[in-house]
């Protein structure tokens, strides 16, 4: 008799071993899908095309397009592919908070959830301060105090806050608007640039050379080029509010992208052929460059179009991270991360609570840096040179919280890889090695862009490189030690309040 041995089966293994979040069911029946792929584009748009970022940069000169070409092929588009990637396998509300709960466990999506929501809700901010830029630039006599820059501040976040908290569709609209009107200024900005050089205008850049050796590459501005593509993955966070979520999670990351580098090379072009690189390194207000270079061409009243067109974009930008931000909170309570306050939604279904806690956070920092900062001139600083000393430390660390945030998609992913490749084959739209590639392009592009700001003084002639590695090494440890206490209080108080019923 012949023995036949038939080999045991193997058993199935599970893709993930964690059962599905809460937010992933709960979160579509209180948030009305009412985006679509356009509107994701926007928001991308909105969140990565910060005109402001471009003099700083531009002070390199023409390698400044070598640094644009490096970072986005070895940053900006691996991330934006593996975040599509993620997005298919994971499309829902929160974006890298689901993912990384699916691939590294919700102690770690909690905490790389807040180093990124951290930074991002500061942001704010920082969108505010340029919008006072676009003030001081109309009138160069305003805003000339900390205390009136940071009363301005305030009000703008008066309106931020009431904003936000309208229907999201409105919301939406209103944003859309403000990347067509960024749109506009670009095509202006590029049509000035060719009547310059049409009408016989000599060039300001006359040496379009690129370096010769590594020795000419300036380390700092590659990172800061790098630093300045983050925020591809704010608009994932709202992918459970979208009509076709496979579409708009494409749509939204190849368009963006595309337009993204090809906005910062129009822009890059327009200002080094008409201003130059020196104007760019002695110009403190951004703003008041990219006005100028209008303004040369077209003449004044375009010139003051043009800088309303600015600030209301910077004004849109707020409003767009405040907006995003809080889908982070909202899932967070949802799966019992946070106090159940934060599902809160008014009539329109908006997350009022959280969009207002995040209000009310800026207005504590920017109290403390415009009002409580300027106050220790004792220190032997001037109250404009503390209060810039504080803003520039605390952005320049949080952004660094912010990019090392960035690391947990290109972990994700390659665990996948490593995993559960087998098992989500059928979802997988680039080969698998590709994948994997650009996952380790993006940790290393990313990595050397951390060292490099770690290594280049964002102030040094306030604060010279040799401190400047300390300071900003130690604030970034209390940003990480921040989010940790935030992990744990978070966790706390939603586990008292399931206890209380």
């Amino acid at each position: 008799m012949t023995v036949t041995f038939i080999p045991r089966p193997e058993p199935q293994r599970p893709v993930f071993h964690r059962q599905p979040l809460t937010s992933e069911t709960y979160l579509p029946e209180v948030l009305p899908p009412v985006l679509g792929s356009g509107d994701l584009i926007a928001q991308m748009i909105v969140n990565v095309f910060w005109i402001s970022n471009i003099t700083p940069i531009l002070a390199g000169g023409p390698v400044v397009f070598l640094y644009l070409v490096i970072c986005g092929v070895c940053f900006f588009i691996p991330c934006s592919v593996v975040m599509a990637q993620l997005a298919a396998i994971f499309p829902h509300e929160g974006g890298i908070y689901n993912w990384t709960f699916h691939c590294l466990g919700k102690n770690w999506a909690f905490f790389v959830s807040l180093c990124t929501w951290l930074p991002g809700v500061l942001s704010i901010l920082n969108a505010l301060i340029v919008l006072n830029s676009c003030a001081q630039t109309a009138n160069p006599h305003w805003l000339t105090e900390p205390w009136q820059q940071g009363a301005a501040i305030l009000f703008a976040l008066t309106f931020v806050g009431i904003i936000s908290t309208r229907p999201t569709r409105t919301v939406q609209t209103i944003m859309n608007g403000a990347t067509i009107g960024m749109g506009v200024a670009t095509v202006l900005i590029l049509a000035a640039t060719l009547i310059w050089l049409l009408s016989g205008r000599p060039s300001a850049t006359t040496e379009w050379v690129l370096p010769h050796s590594v020795a000419q590459i300036n380390s700092g501005l590659f990172g800061n080029t790098t630093l300045a593509l983050l925020g591809s993955n704010i608009p994932l966070a709202l992918i459970g509010e979208t009509r076709n979520r496979q579409q708009a999670t494409r749509s939204h990351l190849y368009w963006g992208t595309g337009l993204t580098l090809a906005g910062y090379f129009v822009w890059f072009f327009a200002l080094l052929t008409i201003q130059g690189a020196q104007a760019a390194a002695n110009q403190a207000n951004p703003i008041v460059l990219l006005v100028a270079t209008v303004t040369s061409v077209f003449g004044p009243f375009i010139g003051k179009l043009f800088l309303i067109d600015i600030g209301f974009y910077y004004l849109i930008i707020a409003i767009t991270l405040n907006l995003c931000y809080s889908r982070l909170l909202i899932a967070f309570a949802a799966d019992g991360r946070l106090s159940g306050r934060f599902c809160k939604v008014n009539v329109y279904r908006v997350p009022t609570y959280a969009l207002l806690f995040q209000v009310a956070m800026v207005v504590v920092f920017a109290s403390v840096l415009y009002f409580i900062v300027p106050l220790f001139t004792g220190l032997g600083r001037s109250a404009s040179d503390l209060n810039s000393i504080a803003y520039n430390v605390v952005g320049a660390s949080l952004t660094l919280v912010w990019a090392l945030s960035y690391m947990a998609p290109f972990v994700n992913v390659t665990l996948l890889y490593l995993q559960a490749r087998h098992a989500v084959m059928t979802q997988w739209f680039l080969s698998l090695p590709a994948l994997l590639f650009c996952a380790i392009l993006g940790v290393l592009t990313l990595g050397i862009s951390i060292v490099t700001t770690l290594l280049n003084s964002f102030i040094p002639t306030l604060i010279p490189n040799t401190n400047w590695m300390y300071i900003i090494g130690l604030a970034i440890l209390v940003c990480l030690g921040f989010c940790l206490l935030l992990t744990m209080y978070g966790n706390s108080e939603a586990r008292y309040e399931q206890m209380q019923g």
